[in-house]
């Protein structure tokens, strides 16, 4: 489900197991939040979206994404900056899927 996080982090819940960070925006929120939230274990996928000359690819380019044995079986918080609608992650991801709820 894609959440605001509002006036506390703890709204979210503490039912997961690691933070899944996505570069670069969600690199420090994560942090904040795995901190918030005693979470000791972040993963970081690296997704590209802006070009060099300020504009950006069609869809998000993921250049590394954790091995699927460090998410299979765990609740994995997905931390990214979205100044845009939720979408459906590419291909490339590995499968992955879509963020929950969208």
């Amino acid at each position: 489900m894609t959440r605001s996080w509002g006036a506390s982090p703890t709204a979210i819940g503490r039912d997961y197991d690691l933070v899944l960070a996505i570069t670069r925006g969600g690199l420090v929120p994560a942090g904040i939040l795995a901190y918030r939230l005693d979470l000791r274990e972040i993963l970081v996928a690296g997704v590209e979206f802006y070009t060099g000359d300020g504009g950006t690819h069609p869809a998000p380019l993921v250049t590394q994404f954790p091995a699927a044995d460090l998410l299979r079986g765990r609740r994995v918080l997905v931390i990214d900056e979205c100044g845009r609608p939720a979408r459906p992650w590419p291909r490339s991801s590995g499968g992955y899927g879509r963020p929950a709820g969208s």
